[in-house]
């Protein structure tokens, strides 16, 4: 009896070749499940074909997929509660300079500029104040 279940593992397991010669794992299961996409299967094969390079990419750039989806760990504002410092990373890849301003530096334009890697990640800390508090309160406009 056909279950309906697909075991991920193995449809997550690395290809070789061309997208046509692409072994797409429990194919036939799906086929089975869906008659109505046999006529499909070369798509089908070519979709699996780039996923799999997406993956592989995925392992080399970003540390895995794991990694690759947990960016908005890194990614925003977050504050250092050790330090009440703010760090601010974000990914522009075309941009040429960043900054950030807001009500807590009275929108001065450059006087918090970002740095950017060779990635296009874009960087700036945001000291805590000179009491020891964070600098951006909460509900404050930023831009």
């Amino acid at each position: 009896m056909l279950s309906g279940v697909i075991n991920l593992q193995r449809i997550l397991q690395p290809t070789t070749g061309e997208a046509g010669n692409v072994v797409v794992p429990e194919l036939h299961n799906l086929l089975k499940l869906d008659p109505h996409l046999e006529g499909y299967q070369d798509e089908i094969r070519r979709r699996y074909y780039e996923f799999q390079k997406i993956l592989k990419n995925l392992e080399i750039e970003e540390q895995g997929i794991d990694n690759f989806t947990s960016a908005y760990k890194h990614f925003g504002i977050h504050v250092n509660h050790q330090t009440n410092e703010i760090n601010i990373k974000e990914w522009a890849p075309g941009a040429k300079a960043m900054y950030i301003r807001g009500d807590f530096n009275n929108w001065q334009e450059k006087q918090y500029p970002f740095t950017r890697d060779q990635w296009g990640v874009w960087r700036v800390t945001i000291p805590a104040l000179s009491d020891g508090s964070i600098a951006i309160k909460h509900g404050q406009a930023i831009k």
